[in-house]
């Protein structure tokens, strides 16, 4: 698979995590991976999750999956959570508490077998909703680079496949998965932008929407890299000193530049010293430069 080559996204001896689902992308990404797992010497683990929200069809999902891992001969390994319950709880969204609480299970999954990646089936589509869902939240260019196909340690090696493109590769191989009824229901934000929006959108405006989408995410990925690498040569020039929990600027020389690259100056300062920007608002932003700015 070239995309896995171009993007270094998987090692040689490398435990590759898969979170199948059951459905069409996750399980045409497994049987993907399964192709080349002996080309690329990497190892497979199948994990699944059960969200406790369709009594019996999750059920059947969560033991499909188990018997399509038993089938191939990989490992297995699934959780039950109560996504309800934890959103409730946190405050969140119903679709964040799910993805929390994947991805925390697949980290202890992997964790406890020695490291690795997590590969999720996100494909071309999923790329255009990502986006859609962004601009109405009024994101900048760092949101239009919607999805990466590595983040950390997640992979996304369908992301430049369209989903059409999947089902034929699903029917021509005659890979048996279940359907999740939810994602033939609006009830949750991405799954109205794909059943309503997207669809009156490519009737009515653009029948080629999700590619025009991918084009703008690739050229925002582009323009958002150039300035990270430029803000990163300015952060550097103004640096005065640092050390794990504590970084100090020039407070002059950072007030030279133009707004934009403050802002991106302090985005990269609180990554570099909490490894991540979760939680980080423009409001977060605008604080700090505040304080620069009055002193």
């Amino acid at each position: 698979m070239e995309t896995i080559r171009n993007y270094n996204l998987i090692r040689p001896k490398e435990n590759i995590l898969v979170g199948v689902s059951g459905g069409p992308d996750s399980m045409v990404l497994l049987y993907l991976l399964m192709e080349l797992k002996d080309d690329l010497d990497f190892n497979i683990l199948v994990a699944h999750v059960n969200h406790g929200v369709r009594g019996k069809e999750a059920r059947r999902d969560q033991e499909f999956v188990k018997e399509q891992a038993k089938k191939l001969g990989l490992p297995y390994f699934s959780k039950k959570v109560d996504m309800i319950a934890y959103a409730k709880a946190k405050g969140i969204s119903e679709e964040e508490a799910g993805r929390k609480l994947r991805y925390g299970f697949f980290r202890e999954v992997l964790a406890n077998q020695g490291g690795g990646k997590i590969a999720v089936a996100h494909n071309k589509n999923d790329q255009a909703e990502t986006l859609l869902m962004r601009i109405f939240r009024g994101t900048g260019i760092d949101g239009l680079k919607g999805m990466d196909f590595k983040t950390r340690d997640i992979i996304r090696p369908l992301l430049n496949i369209e989903r059409i493109e999947i089902e034929s590769y699903m029917k021509e191989n005659k890979i048996e998965t279940v359907l999740d009824r939810t994602n033939l229901e609006p009830i949750y934000t991405r799954n109205r932008i794909r059943l309503e929006l997207i669809t009156y959108i490519e009737k009515h405006f653009n029948p080629n929407l999700v590619d025009s989408l991918w084009r703008l995410s690739q050229t925002s990925q582009s323009d958002s890299r150039f300035l990270d690498q430029y803000s990163r040569e300015k952060l550097n020039q103004i640096l005065k000193s640092q050390d794990k929990d504590c970084i100090i600027l020039n407070a002059d020389l950072f007030r030279q530049e133009d707004k934009s690259i403050q802002q991106r100056i302090i985005r990269l300062i609180i990554s570099d010293l909490l490894n991540s920007l979760q939680g980080i608002t423009e409001n977060h932003i605008s604080m700090v430069m505040n304080l620069f700015n009055t002193g």
